[in-house]
């Protein structure tokens, strides 16, 4: 009941924000006012999906990132060009703690993907991983073909919103992101899995 009342409660927020965005005309204002939509819908989901689960705990979360992929992918449709999206993940179960932290990281940096690495309408490819590896931790890659990110971009001093929120969420895992440019952009998500609490 609780998973349910907080769900309606981001929706209603997430409601707001949007009827906010008709009386904006700058469009700039109005994409950061949909980007934080995407923010709250992501925790929603994860809270809809407790609901919904029979471990009121802990959710799959390979589960999950299929299904916030591809609402991101249906959000920003108008801007990209064909986009194939691919999901290759493991069952690996996140308590709400990790999982709210894990499911913005992945919202920020599949946004950043969608928005950035297919310019002019241009057709790629999305992939996300999700592997439990050796040693008790989780493996979250976001891998697009796209562009890539320009040769002098620091992860660790970038003062993009986006980017700087998801610095905070990977301290917050205790985890990693590393990045890889080749031919196209690949964020690397490294932490520790959680034990799951008693429900």
């Amino acid at each position: 009941e609780i998973h349910h009342r907080v769900k309606n409660n981001l929706q209603i927020v997430s409601s707001i924000l949007s009827l906010q965005s008709f009386n904006i005309a700058d469009p700039q204002v109005r994409q950061m006012l949909q980007d934080s939509r995407n923010r709250i819908r992501s925790m929603a989901s994860i809270h809809d999906m407790l609901y919904r689960s029979d471990n009121l705990a802990q959710i799959d979360f390979g589960d999950y990132i299929e299904d916030i992929g591809k609402k991101l992918l249906h959000l920003h449709a108008k801007n990209a060009g064909y986009i194939v999206f691919k999901v290759d993940a493991d069952s690996v179960f996140l308590t709400i703690d990790s999982a709210i932290p894990c499911g913005l990281i992945l919202n920020e940096l599949m946004t950043n993907a969608l928005k950035h690495a297919f310019p002019h309408g241009s057709t790629g490819q999305i992939n996300l991983e999700l592997r439990k590896t050796p040693g008790g931790l989780v493996s979250l890659t976001v891998r697009d073909n796209g562009i890539g990110i320009p040769p002098d971009f620091d992860l660790a001093s970038t003062d993009s919103l986006g980017l700087v929120l998801v610095r905070t969420l990977v301290d917050q895992l205790d985890g990693t992101l590393d990045l890889v440019v080749d031919h196209g952009s690949c964020f690397t998500l490294t932490f520790p899995l959680p034990a799951a609490r008693p429900v």
